[in-house]
């Protein structure tokens, strides 16, 4: 095996029967990847939640209370997606995420019981 510069850092060749990961052709846009059943079943909840369940449920909400309200509690969605990386990734929300998500929903909750 030869070794091979690379940005200033030796690096080991393995040949030309082992390519790298960064030297593999990248798949074509058609191709579907190679999920299991359950990360398929993930794909369909998500794709059944932000397609039907999100707008359906926003535009009931815009008549069901004030408009201010409802954009506020719209707005918090991104914070959802930080405790959905525990069990559909296996991230576990860090310290500082947690304490921004509690001091978005404690304004959220002032908006709601206190404002007009």
């Amino acid at each position: 095996k030869s070794e091979v510069e690379c940005s200033g850092t030796a690096m080991q060749d393995d040949g030309p029967n082992n390519a790298s990961a960064s030297e593999r052709a990248p798949p074509l846009w058609f191709e579907l990847p190679a999920l299991t059943r359950v990360g398929w079943l993930q794909i369909t909840a998500g794709v059944g939640l932000v397609t039907f369940l999100c707008p359906a449920l926003s535009n009931y909400a815009l008549f069901q209370i004030a408009l201010g309200l409802a954009v506020s509690l719209g707005s918090i969605g991104p914070l959802y997606g930080l405790f959905l990386d525990w069990p559909f990734k296996g991230k576990r929300p860090t310290l500082y995420g947690c304490a921004g998500v509690f001091l978005t929903i404690a304004g959220v909750l002032i908006l709601c019981v206190w404002g007009t």
